[in-house]
């Protein structure tokens, strides 16, 4: 036989001190004598916790419960009871407001004493279930995003015995995956490579904003995002003189409040040189299909079987490295560029210093990538294996046919 009986229980709003008018008698609350826990059924539980949320906004309610055993009035010490209010998600989580597509985010459940009246955390997308967590207490959540899109998603807490509160989350879109930053004393931009690099408006590093080159630019608003990419950033302000400060770059991405930070790899200056600025600087022995065509000297445009001797001049803040430099050049149209080929080392006159082609250099081992390709050069330290970045020559190759006898029409004007 259970001689308890006649429970009520009573809540008060413990930071107001507000007591509820009404007793929640007996009918709808027992006790289990063995656990010694109390349990309100569904209905018992709706009232309190209607009743606690019209005078309440914290979650936690001291609550008083009393009842008889036989004949004798008992009274116990009050408790506390919690009840997920209106901002629970608030007080609960950290990180919702950070979740990004295509990658692994955390959420935090925190250790506020709610967290263990959890029954599930849930996010759903068009209805359909993403990620779920069925453990309580405080936790760290790993929340896999790889195959969801941005946008909204809908975050729902599931409490036990109590209400689920449910929210509209939202899902930035995909950071850019970033391999490495680099920059190279004496020059005032840094290359950016990785994946994704389209989604970078720009960084800051050292007092200065830096922005993709508006060719690079171009070309990634139409690239790819699962593609490696080389973009270069020109930065506004002279940072060179700064390289010896090592620091992360803040890079902002688009669509996301927060900058992304990443390490950037400073080292020695490239090469610095560049067409010497005098008549020699280029001298273009035109070849057979040249004179074929009545291409002279002074021309800008070559054909394949022309020679170019070059005189290149380093640049005045540029010291020349001990030891060999060797050049290289390749062919760019629209649909892309040749292989680089390799046209062995340069003479070096330190005195002046120029760096000059050994013989003339030929390009009939260049594959041409188009009708009419530019010239593109770089010149290579070989101690230290640093390249400069390539440069236009300033000439183009033109693709012509081969012919091979000219005959005269009788038609006038015609051949």
């Amino acid at each position: 036989m259970n001689y308890w009986h006649a429970w009520w229980i009573k809540p008060t709003d413990v930071q107001s001190g507000f007591a509820s008018a009404s007793n929640f008698r007996y009918a709808n609350l027992l006790i289990h004598q063995e656990r010694l826990v109390f349990d309100a059924d569904a209905l018992m539980r709706d009232a309190m916790s209607r009743e606690a949320m019209q005078w309440s906004e914290h979650a936690r309610i001291e609550v008083q419960a009393g009842g008889r055993y036989g004949f004798e009035s008992i009274q116990l010490e009050p408790v506390d009871l919690w009840f997920p209010p209106k901002a629970a998600m608030g007080l609960l989580l950290r990180g919702q407001h950070h979740l990004v597509a295509s990658e692994l985010n955390q959420m935090v459940v925190t250790d506020h004493p709610l967290s263990h009246c959890l029954d599930e955390i849930r996010l759903l997308r068009t209805g359909q279930t993403i990620f779920s967590s069925k453990q309580s207490g405080p936790q760290t959540l790993a929340i896999d995003l790889s195959g969801v899109e941005a946008g909204e998603v809908q975050i729902e807490l599931r409490f036990r015995g109590g209400p689920i509160e449910s929210s509209l989350l939202k899902v930035r879109p995909p950071r850019p995956k970033l391999t490495q930053i680099t920059h190279h004393a004496l020059e005032r931009f840094v290359m950016v490579e990785g994946i994704g690099l389209e989604r970078i408006d720009k960084l800051a590093w050292l007092g200065s904003t830096c922005r993709p080159k508006p060719n690079d630019s171009q070309s990634l608003s139409q690239a790819s995002s699962l593609r490696h990419q080389v973009v270069r950033f020109d930065c506004d302000n002279d940072i060179a003189d700064k390289t010896s400060r090592q620091g992360d770059a803040e890079l902002v991405i688009k669509g996301h409040d927060l900058p992304l930070k990443f390490p950037v790899k400073v080292r020695p200056a490239r090469p610095n040189l560049a067409l010497a600025k005098d008549a020699r600087s280029i001298v273009i022995r035109p070849g057979p299909q040249s004179k074929a065509w009545g291409f002279h000297q002074q021309a800008k445009l070559v054909t394949v079987d022309s020679r170019l001797s070059l005189l290149f001049k380093a640049d005045a803040s540029y010291k020349l490295q001990k030891g060999a430099y060797s050049l290289a050049m390749r062919l760019v149209a629209e649909a892309g560029a040749s292989p680089a080929i390799e046209l062995g080392p340069l003479l070096i006159d330190h005195r002046s210093p120029d760096l000059r082609t050994r013989q003339a250099v030929s390009l009939e081992k260049v594959e041409l990538p188009g009708v009419l390709s530019r010239i593109e050069y770089q010149v290579r330290q070989e101690e230290s294996q640093l390249a400069s970045v390539w440069q236009s020559l300033g000439i183009d190759v033109l693709m012509l046919p081969e012919l091979d006898t000219i005959t005269c029409s009788l038609e006038p004007g015609v051949l």
